[in-house]
């Protein structure tokens, strides 16, 4: 998964789970911040990625979201149970995974096979 879509996953994850309305969030390993503001809810997302001047939108389907990445034209699955996330990115058509711990989040990247954290 590239790492301005990781982030922006995250993102979503965190504020999901921790039921907060950030508008960026820190990437450790990159040392930066990605600005991102939007809508995030329990029903519908729409944010956008400044980064990428692109944005991401999905709706809850189920018990998932399936999120919509206009940068990449592809979707990707997010599923939530507790603070603990996981999905499949289409783009790259591996898994991921995570856990949010207060403004903390910790993302497992089958593509890298590394884990990358961010803060809130």
């Amino acid at each position: 998964m590239k790492q301005s879509i990781r982030a922006c996953v995250a993102f979503i994850a965190g504020n999901l789970i921790e039921k907060q309305d950030s508008e960026r969030i820190y990437d450790y390993t990159a040392e930066e911040y990605f600005d991102i503001s939007g809508k995030i809810e329990d029903s519908e997302i729409k944010i956008y990625d400044y980064s990428r001047s692109c944005e991401i939108t999905g709706k809850l389907k189920d018990k998932d979201y399936l999120l919509y990445d206009y940068g990449t034209g592809e979707d990707i699955r997010l599923s939530i149970v507790g603070n603990k996330f996981g999905g499949y990115d289409y783009n790259t058509g591996l898994e991921f995974s995570g856990t949010v711990d207060g403004n903390q989040i910790s993302f497992y990247d089958n593509e890298h096979e590394d884990y990358f954290d961010y803060k809130l």
